[in-house]
């Protein structure tokens, strides 16, 4: 993907798709900076909590929660899924929480860590999980990284009530050859359920971009005004 110099349609289509809810970008950090990532099962991470894995549960998360320039849409464009691997999806929406709760979620007690799959350095700042308005909130989360709640027995009960009741209402999307698939980046958490691939060049295949709606509040991470590139430094992720 690196040296390559021409779209496929089916790129083509899929940047098009997704300039219809906002821009399009890319981070640095992830697939080397390329702007349409590669969704593929890979052999040496087939154990590992990523999109390249399978074995396991990719557990519920939201894309890219550890930064505060995530998008606000993933955008998915399916072109191979021959195992039938469900994306788990589910909404805040739908949780019915304890107003107490939902206080304790709306504060900074928190660690949302990059996925293993980002070449960052490890979150050490606490962020609250749920923000916005508090009648409907958003929501920021990625419960294949530990929360680091040992201290704090309040904020654990909080964080499992959120969970389980994320796992109530979710949904199993089997997504065929052709199908695109937008997902509210701040309404919804998404994951992947286990699969076994063949590894043979048939397996299940996703392109994915990330999609901001507002493309300038990014500017101090791109280098020029056109980039699509956020770079993050290898010392700090919000420098």
């Amino acid at each position: 993907p690196d040296a390559k110099e021409r779209l496929t349609r089916e790129e083509v289509l899929l940047v098009l798709y997704s300039q219809l809810v906002g821009e399009s970008f890319a981070w640095s950090s992830i697939q080397h900076g390329i702007l349409i990532n590669e969704v593929i099962p890979i052999r040496d991470n087939a154990d590992n909590p990523m999109s390249s894995g399978s074995t396991n549960v990719f557990d519920f998360h939201t894309e890219d929660a550890f930064h505060p320039m995530s998008g606000e849409y993933l955008s998915l464009l399916c072109l191979r899924n021959p195992s039938r691997a469900a994306t788990l999806v589910s909404s805040i929406e739908d949780a019915m929480l304890p107003e107490g709760m939902k206080k304790i979620l709306f504060e900074p007690r928190f660690i949302v860590g990059a996925n293993i799959a980002h070449d960052v350095v490890g979150v050490r700042e606490r962020s609250s999980l749920l923000f916005g308005n508090r009648r409907s909130p958003y929501i920021r989360i990625n419960t294949n990284i530990d929360p680091e709640l040992d201290d704090d027995g309040e904020a654990l009960l909080a964080y499992n009530v959120l969970i389980q009741e994320l796992r109530e209402h979710m949904t199993e999307v089997v997504l065929n050859p052709g199908d695109w698939f937008l997902l509210d980046n701040r309404k919804a958490v998404h994951g992947r359920a286990p699969y076994q691939p063949r590894y043979d060049g048939s397996d299940r295949w996703l392109k994915r971009i990330y999609v901001t709606t507002d493309l300038r509040r990014s500017r101090y991470l791109r280098e020029c005004p056109e980039d699509r590139i956020l770079k993050l430094n290898e010392q700090s992720i919000y420098v």
